[in-house]
């Protein structure tokens, strides 16, 4: 009974989301996938965009079969409750027959867990400009994806959906992406930091207060600044700048838009913690690349001062769970002076990097995030600077951010999974 009514739903807001569209005759859809800094190229793209024109954006992370038609109704999710739902199927229907809203722009999140999804979400709209960030080893547990070809071969769907004359933004650093060099059904336009790459950033500077690179297109070469942490963040703004460029507007105007530009809670934030340390808050989730890339950051921005790094499970990864867990212990090893895991899988990271010569006393491991808060706030000393990262399910890492905060009060603004759904959960 309850799988006939999700499919019900399911079907009712895929109609309806349809109707809005064909209301909204000269609405343009831009679709984003990959693998890892879908929601980062989401909100990057929908700030420049905004400067210009009238541009609905995936909230958080509505990107599934649900999320999207969602998105374009406007409405919200009822999650368990039955009056949730009947209220919003009530917004969406007013939305989609009745609304007079104007809207130039959907920057949708495509996102995938497992085969048949791209086909789900591109039932329900063709972009007109398809971004493709990359793949990397996500969601390879049971019953989804065997191995990166395939999902390649799922999300790559999104550059065959692309509309006839549309546009594809593919990372040209990405190996699998590449594969796409020869389609033909849409202009393609390759960005990264390889010399192959059409749009392409050089210089990359990152610190506390931000990243900084030299933007190459053409003859278009500027400096930008952008308030984000992390190198790795460059490749989700130049797809941002790529599309400001495609929809007609000035470069000055997109790099102007940027300047103050966010990433969204739990990804990379630089938070005030107590006693005097500074926290990284990457807690909203983890893969492999995400990891070695925060580390990466940290031992960049930390350097002169002691490095803490928690490090929660990394989940859905397969049967290689234990082989990416020992990748970040080995890592972590020659980053981190202090190395603190929760969960078992992250367990294994913290044995691998005492046998890589972590001083034991250096490695603290934890079953749950109550255990591990109380180890950190004993050990954070003025200047420390503490990376948190882990996946959200059965981890709950912001709740030890949360702990270690300066201003807890600052909490429901600044931290990811403050809603009301997400504090009932263990």
């Amino acid at each position: 009974m309850r799988n006939f009514i999700k499919k019900l739903v399911f079907g009712l807001l895929v109609w309806l989301a349809r109707i809005r569209l064909r209301r909204l005759k000269n609405v343009k859809i831009i679709g984003i996938t990959g693998s890892a800094g879908k929601t980062t190229t989401k909100d990057a793209i929908a700030k420049v965009l905004s400067s210009k024109y009238r541009v609905i954006a995936s909230k958080k992370s509505y990107n599934t079969e649900f999320g999207l038609p969602l998105t374009i109704l406007g409405a919200e999710a009822g999650f368990s409750s039955a009056i949730m739902w009947l209220w919003n199927l009530a917004v969406a229907k007013w939305n989609a027959f009745f609304s007079r809203k104007k809207i130039d722009y959907f920057v949708l999140e495509m996102g995938v867990d497992k085969p048949g999804d791209m086909d789900l979400l591109t039932k329900i709209v063709k972009p007109d400009i398809a971004v493709f960030a990359n793949v990397k080893p996500v969601h390879l547990a049971e019953g989804q994806f065997k191995n990166l070809d395939e999902i390649f071969k799922e999300k790559s769907k999104i550059g065959h959906a692309a509309k006839s004359g549309g546009k594809l933004i593919l990372n040209y650093d990405d190996r699998f992406v590449r594969r796409l060099e020869n389609l033909k059904s849409a202009k393609i336009i390759w960005y990264g930091f390889s010399d192959g790459a059409k749009v392409r950033a050089t210089n990359i500077k990152t610190d506390l207060a931000g990243t900084s690179f030299d933007f190459h297109y053409g003859n278009i070469h500027s400096r930008l600044f952008v308030p984000i942490l992390g190198s790795h963040h460059v490749n989700c703004v130049l797809p941002a700048i790529i599309c400001g460029l495609e929809c007609g507007m000035y470069i000055d105007d997109i790099l102007a838009s940027l300047r103050d530009f966010s990433l969204a809670p739990g990804r990379m934030n630089v938070i005030e913690g107590v006693n005097g340390s500074t926290i990284i808050d990457s807690s909203y989730n983890a893969s492999p690349e995400s990891t070695l890339a925060a580390m990466e950051t940290l031992k960049e921005v930390g350097q002169g001062r002691r490095k803490i790094f928690v490090f929660g499970n990394m989940n859905e990864l397969g049967n290689e769970a234990e082989n990416y867990h020992k990748k970040i212990g080995e890592a972590a090893s020659n980053i981190v002076d202090i190395f603190i895991t929760v969960g078992e899988l992250a367990k294994i990271a913290g044995i691998e990097a005492v046998k890589n010569e972590m001083p034991a006393t250096h490695v603290h491991s934890f079953d749950n995030y109550k255990d591990a808060t109380a180890c950190v706030i004993n050990l954070i000393k003025p200047n420390d600077i503490v990376l948190v990262k882990g996946s959200q399910n059965r981890v709950r890492l912001e709740r030890l951010v949360k702990a270690i905060m300066r201003h807890p009060e600052a909490a429901n603004r600044v931290l990811c999974r403050q809603e009301k759904t997400w504090q009932r959960i263990e």
